[in-house]
């Protein structure tokens, strides 16, 4: 096998592995969703008091900061709506 034949292999190869590849239950990507989803929130908590402080303080930050903000805004908003989302589907498997 060549170099190309090699790299088109491991192109072809998924992004993620079957839980099941490892001998894990299939639901370990939901778990280790729900987790990645709250350490996301978790930092966006921890950043936004900064944040307003320093906007409190006066501190005028440049425009790409405040696109930055907007996004930022915007991503806590789905990430909570992520986190319930996921909560009522373990909430609902749980009770089946």
């Amino acid at each position: 096998m060549n170099f190309s034949g090699l790299l088109s292999y491991i192109n072809a190869l998924p992004d993620f592995d079957d839980p099941r590849v490892f001998g894990m239950h299939p639901n370990t990507n939901r778990a280790l969703m729900y987790v990645q989803a709250n350490q996301l929130v978790d930092m966006l908590v921890t950043i936004e008091p900064q944040y307003r402080m320093m906007i409190s303080l006066g501190y005028e930050f440049p425009f790409k900061f405040h696109l930055f903000q907007r996004i930022f805004v915007a991503l806590h908003r789905m990430v909570m709506l992520l986190v319930k989302l996921l909560l009522m589907i373990l909430h609902q498997r749980s009770h089946v």
